[in-house]
């Protein structure tokens, strides 16, 4: 079965986000990178990239960039970008 490739393309509102959370200094760097991998991956505001090159540009893997444009997709900003909420368990 083929894998579904998600075109992404983002708000004026949702990149200005992004860019925020990519120069702050209190965020984790997981979170940065993922709000990058956005950024990288918009297509009205950078040429097409392949997820090879993006993963080398950025220092990660293409399962990475693979897993924040999915959870973009179906999920939206704040899921693709910060970590999920833990629930204690009972």
């Amino acid at each position: 079965m083929a894998k579904i490739k998600y075109i992404i393309e983002l708000t004026d509102q949702e990149y200005k986000q992004l860019t925020a959370i990519s120069q702050s200094t209190d965020e984790s760097d997981r979170t940065i990178l993922r709000a990058k991998i956005l950024m990288m991956s918009d297509m009205a505001r950078n040429e097409k990239q392949s997820v090879v090159k993006l993963a080398a540009q950025l220092g990660t893997t293409t399962t990475t960039i693979q897993t924040v444009r999915t959870e973009y997709a179906q999920k939206g900003l704040e899921a693709a970008v910060y970590r999920k909420k833990r629930t204690p368990g009972f």
